[in-house]
């Protein structure tokens, strides 16, 4: 058996052969045959059978022990071969042949770990298969059921990890994220300093005035005026215009 173990679900493909010696037969209807007793002289027969295997682990069972049951269901074919079937009281053999059809079984049993990787399994099985169509001495096809009731020991090797390990089943601890740093503030808006007002522009200096005072003088009984008295009229008139413009 080769297969994948989920945790409480395994998958697994089996291919298994069965050897038995046939010790007595049921015979409802010899047709003819001259066929006495139910005692076989010889006989054997052989199955190949190749199966799909759905098993459920059930955990905790037992307390804290290792020990888990097991439940499970195959479906698949099997191969039937029987031959040297001779009946008691016939020298002739019965009949043989082979036929291929339908299988089917169900199991249930224990399993123990032994190691880390390496487990130890008891279980119980029911095979069954649907009607095989054989053929007697005479040339003569009939149905046969091949059923099989078995007990099994086994050992089962896990490549890598065990799924349904201890460690597995103890609470992992669970991861917390680390925290997002928080998104870096926007600078401030750069406020640009107004340009310094001009400075007022410089008073214009006091205009200065000479008020005088002024004298003109002119000569005795004339009234005309002398160059002198002409400078200072005309000193006179440009400080009046100084005192009108400021």
């Amino acid at each position: 058996m080769v297969g994948y173990d989920y945790g409480n679900f395994r998958l697994e493909v089996e291919i298994g052969k069965h050897f038995h010696s046939i010790d007595g037969y049921s015979i409802t209807n010899d047709a003819c045959l001259g066929l006495s007793g139910n005692n076989a002289t010889s006989g054997k027969s052989n199955l190949t059978h190749y199966m799909v295997n759905a098993v459920f682990d059930i955990e905790n069972t037992f307390n804290d022990s290792n020990i888990e049951p097991f439940v499970g269901l195959g479906v698949g074919m099997a191969n039937l071969k029987w031959s040297e079937m001779v009946v008691a009281g016939s020298a002739a053999p019965y009949g043989g042949g082979s036929d291929t059809d339908l299988a089917y079984q169900a199991f249930a049993g224990l399993r123990v770990p032994l190691a880390d990787n390496l487990d130890m399994s008891v279980k119980y099985r029911y095979m069954g298969t649907k009607g095989m169509d054989m053929v007697d001495r005479l040339g003569n096809s009939f149905d046969a059921n091949y059923d099989i009731h078995d007990f099994g020991i086994g050992l089962t090797y896990y490549f890598g990890a065990k799924k349904n390990d201890e460690m597995a089943k103890k609470p992992q601890p669970i991861m917390t994220p680390e925290p997002k740093p928080e998104p870096a503030s926007k600078p401030a808006p750069v406020v640009e300093t107004p340009p310094p007002p001009p400075p007022p522009a410089p008073m214009p200096e006091p205009v200065q005035v000479n008020k005088g005072p002024y004298s003109v003088y002119l000569d005795f009984d004339s009234s005309d005026i002398t160059s002198m008295a002409s400078d200072t009229i005309k000193s006179a008139a440009m400080e009046s215009k100084k005192s009108t413009t400021s």
